[in-house]
């Protein structure tokens, strides 16, 4: 994170936001994202990952398994055990706050695309902040 910066919004389902993501050379773009304490990375679309030029998310993720295990987590969510291929972002921000070397993992069998958001921004972004909730304000503060 960068200087000592706050973000807060209010709490609501579902929580998005947009965030900047920077891939590799001078590749960048805007997502809306869904704020996911549940999630252990940074979910993203394989098209958007390879925009950003991270092109090894175009393999399947049962083969790349067996060449590099360390890049092809098992991953549990709401579908059950899920596959993907990790990649490691250049720069994550939400509005001030930034972090630099994210992680994350462009699922094998994506989500739909007629969500409303584009990325999932899990705690491989989020714990890098201390979460403060203000129960009166129904607002959660990132800083």
């Amino acid at each position: 994170m960068f200087g000592s910066k706050k973000l807060t919004f209010q709490v609501k389902d579902p929580m998005l936001v947009m965030c900047r993501i920077a891939g590799t050379g001078d590749r960048t773009r805007e997502l809306s994202a869904l704020v996911d304490f549940n999630s252990t990375h940074c979910l993203m679309f394989a098209n958007d990952a390879v925009f950003l030029g991270y092109s090894d998310v175009a393999n399947r993720a049962r083969e790349w398994r067996e060449v590099f295990p360390q890049k092809a987590p098992y991953l549990m969510s709401f579908r059950g055990v899920e596959r993907g291929i990790m990649v490691r972002l250049k720069r994550v921000s939400i509005g001030p706050l930034a972090v630099e070397d994210v992680t994350a993992v462009s699922l094998e069998m994506e989500p739909s695309l007629l969500l409303p958001y584009d990325m999932v921004l899990g705690r491989s972004f989020l714990d890098k902040f201390k979460l403060t909730y203000d129960g009166k304000s129904k607002t959660l503060s990132l800083s």
